[in-house]
């Protein structure tokens, strides 16, 4: 297994230096090459392994380039392929396979040529990145990767931040909100990566999982109706009917049918604050916290 050297050898500890020796400092963290060769599964649990360690995902590429060029040309790889971290994508998920990037040390320009492979076979001529943050520091968590393979969800705030802080929150929903109102509750994690991502929760905001719009109601006929029928909480006031005809019920703003026993239905008409959605009661709404 192939390993890298800090370049300056007057650099050796924590006490001196941002990152541990074997590995190159990038941007935000400290970067190691793993192996040139190997499965991704195995790749990444070894990656895991590494105190608050991880795999490189593709948003890395660009984001520790600086790193990840020293690496590559300290270890004489001009140009090679790399997995990347999938997270919890569906493509790791479900359909097992792995995404393979082929990188330049020149330029992070000619990052390119995308493949898919399988998790669990070995590859020949595909290696591993791992990294760690700088000593006495957390990762923090750039938000854009976790709508990733999320097509049907958007952050819940228009205006996110473009990182979080360790163990900051950050909210989902449904970008149709006639498919439902929830907020989906996600927290920057210690590999510096938002978790539960996005695509977790993307099949319930389908467009297939609308709800089917309410039976038309059917009024049911009630000759000789008398004020007495009518329900108590439903009803405002009667009507008594002249010249024999059949009394009238006047209902309660939002309370439905002849004798006002349908109950009204109140979310519609109420604005429920951030992070929670509106249930209705039988005689009123609530707004419900997420969390």
């Amino acid at each position: 297994t192939p390993r890298g050297q800090k370049t300056d050898a007057s650099t050796t500890g924590p006490n001196s230096e941002p990152c541990p020796d074997d590995f190159f400092e990038g941007n935000h963290g400290c970067l190691m090459l793993l192996n040139i060769r190997g499965k991704y599964t195995n790749s990444l649990s070894l990656c895991q392994d590494l105190p608050n360690g991880d795999m490189i995902s593709y948003y890395d590429l660009s984001a520790e380039f600086a790193g990840i060029s020293k690496l590559m040309k300290y270890n004489g790889l001009p140009l090679y392929r790399w997995f990347v971290n999938g997270f919890m994508s569906p493509l790791s998920r479900t359909f097992l396979q792995a995404q393979v990037v082929w990188v330049s040390s020149s330029t992070p320009l000619l990052t390119s040529n995308d493949s898919i492979v399988s998790r669990s076979q070995v590859q020949e001529s595909v290696g591993t990145i791992c990294k760690v943050p700088k000593y006495g520091l957390r990762w923090a968590c750039p938000t854009a990767p976790a709508l990733l393979d999320a097509p049907h969800i958007e952050f819940a705030d228009p205006n996110p931040p473009a990182f979080l802080n360790y163990t900051d929150k950050i909210y989902f929903q449904c970008k149709d909100k006639t498919v439902h109102e929830r907020k989906y509750t996600a927290t920057c994690t210690e590999r510096g990566v938002v978790a539960p991502a996005a695509s977790i929760f993307n099949p319930s905001c389908a467009p297939e999982e609308k709800p089917a719009p309410p039976p038309m109601e059917k009024e049911v006929p009630m000759p000789g109706l008398r004020c007495t029928w009518c329900e108590k909480r439903g009803t405002h006031h009667c009507e008594k009917g002249e010249k024999g005809e059949d009394d009238r019920c006047i209902c309660n703003e939002g309370w439905r049918g002849k004798i006002c026993n349908r109950h009204p239905r109140f979310c519609p008409r109420m604005s429920c604050p951030k992070d929670s959605h509106c249930e209705e009661r039988v005689d009123h709404a609530v707004c419900v916290c997420e969390t």
